[in-house]
């Protein structure tokens, strides 16, 4: 993130065509997105079953939720503390992810 920081538009302007970056940062999130369910097993799943609904649930609500509230708390207004706590809630997929393999 700090070399993004550094070598994006506000510091150096390294990248030409920055809509381009964007682009393809989107492609790759839908990507990350269909990896992830092409790795689910439905058999584990079943076996799972509630566990793998509350890591799930609790995965993604507990990091939106606290960020909402630490971005609410630092004077943010509710649509843009709402984004700082999905920003966090995506983060949190990978081990979501992990717990289910488990």
């Amino acid at each position: 993130i700090l070399v993004g920081v550094i070598l994006g538009p506000h510091v150096v302007d390294f990248v030409p065509f920055p809509s381009a970056l964007k682009s393809i940062g989107e492609v790759g999130l839908c990507l990350h997105a269909l990896e992830a369910g092409l790795m689910v097993d439905v058999e584990m799943l079943e076996i799972v079953g509630a566990r793998g609904l509350a890591v799930g649930f609790v995965g993604s609500a507990a990091p939106l939720g606290l960020g909402l509230l630490v971005a609410l708390a630092w004077g943010a207004k509710l649509t843009p503390a709402f984004v700082v706590g999905a920003c966090t809630a995506t983060m949190s997929t990978g081990i979501a992810l992990n717990v289910l393999k488990a």
